[in-house]
């Protein structure tokens, strides 16, 4: 990361001049040196998202390499780009305008929440019983599932196998539960 940009390109981080100070932020191009596995994933993945989405929105593969061109200036991944219905020719400029890239969202994050407390700060089990333990209200965790080894109920009970966790969830008077990843969305 380079530092804090005031000059002729700040306010780029998709809220478009609106006077705050923005770290600059490199371009997905540049990971792609710097990390050369990404950059393969990143090449291999593009012609098969770039399929998909000229099917889906009936776009020519010209017309789906060029919405790509958008999307990428904006620092979506073709996958991103894709699992958000970006590729449709229906959003708008002003709605690209107003949709921020993962990329860009961990490079303004990294303004607030320094790479150390990322384990904290990530990891939504971690950030839990942080909030928890502070007394920030939180939306009530009933389990954790770890893919290693079962998972753990809110009293710490273990469940081990696909009939516990059943009778588990069966026993919880709750009419909605989310299932979300620890790490991610």
């Amino acid at each position: 990361m380079t530092p804090l940009n005031t000059g002729r390109h700040a306010g780029r981080a998709g809220t478009r001049g609106n006077g705050l100070i923005h770290k600059r932020l490199e371009h997905p191009v540049r990971k792609l040196v710097r990390f050369p596995r990404a950059g393969v994933s990143l090449l291999r993945e593009t012609p098969a998202v770039l399929h998909r989405a000229a099917r889906m929105y009936g776009l020519s593969p010209a017309a789906a390499l060029r919405r790509l061109g958008q999307l990428y200036a904006r620092r979506f991944t073709p996958q991103q780009a894709f699992l958000l219905g970006l590729f449709d020719p229906s959003v708008t400029e002003r709605e690209l305008d107003s949709t921020i890239s993962n990329h860009t969202l961990h490079s303004m994050q990294e303004l607030v929440n320094p790479r150390a407390w990322e384990q904290m700060t990530e990891d939504k089990a971690v950030f839990y019983r942080y909030c928890e333990s502070v007394g920030l209200p939180t939306p009530r965790l009933y389990a954790i599932y770890f893919r290693s080894s079962g998972g753990r109920s809110r009293d710490q009970r273990r469940l081990e196998d696909p009939g516990e966790w059943d009778a588990y969830l069966r026993s919880i008077a709750a009419e909605e539960i989310v299932a979300k990843p620890a790490w991610g969305s």
